[in-house]
């Protein structure tokens, strides 16, 4: 980040400021930059690297970024961005920390409401093991994006059902099929099976790399 870089360089760029051999009296006056300043810098550093990082991990080749929008922004949100009750935040901080806020959850729709539907985020950060126990999401939009999924789930196994039964009318394909007919599987249906499988299994850690 530039301006971290500038940061780091505080002492160097004083020193040539301060050096009459290189910089005028007129330059020193313009280009000078008090403690004050600095601290506003190393506070906007300190603000900003919450959302480099995490730029940096949607910008990522081995990610896979939809999965990971919703749990991300939460993490940034409530973890860096929140009002610090232990440590008092300065005005600029606490400007920063609220624009941000309110920005992100109006473009991304983070706040849940019982008007909201659930999206295709939604949906992929259930899917992903790391973040299926939805913890980034209201109590009341958990239930719903697993209704949803679940319909989902019901709607394709409906549709290949149906192809399944067009394809046994033309032909059977293997000799219990043909004696057993209809009374495989007629219990519970595989993907309701896989989805409890699903429900049960425990949340893999956030730095799992679920796509190896």
């Amino acid at each position: 980040m530039m301006l971290e870089r500038l940061y780091k360089n505080r002492c160097p760029i004083s020193n040539v400021i301060a050096d009459r051999s290189m910089t005028t009296a007129a330059m020193a006056h313009k280009f000078e930059v008090t403690e004050h300043q600095w601290t506003d810098v190393e506070t906007l550093i300190q603000l900003l690297k919450p959302l480099q990082m995490m730029t940096t991990i949607f910008c990522g080749e081995k990610y896979c970024s939809s999965l990971m929008v919703r749990p991300l922004l939460n993490a940034v949100i409530q973890k860096h961005l929140k009002h610090n009750i232990i440590v008092s935040d300065d005005e600029i901080a606490e400007l920063f920390k609220t624009t941000v806020i309110r920005e992100l959850s109006d473009r991304f729709k983070l706040l849940w409401c019982p008007s909201s539907v659930v999206s295709a985020r939604q949906i992929a950060s259930f899917l992903d093991p790391r973040f299926k126990d939805l913890e980034h999401e209201t109590v009341e939009a958990r239930e719903k994006i697993r209704t949803r999924v679940k319909n989902l789930i019901n709607e394709i196994s409906e549709i290949n059902r149906d192809m399944q039964i067009e394809t046994s009318v033309a032909k059977h394909n293997n000799a219990l099929e043909f004696l057993f007919g209809d009374e495989v599987n007629c219990d519970t249906s595989d993907s309701d099976i896989q989805y409890q499988h699903y429900l049960a299994e425990p949340q893999l850690k956030f730095d799992f790399d679920a796509l190896e």
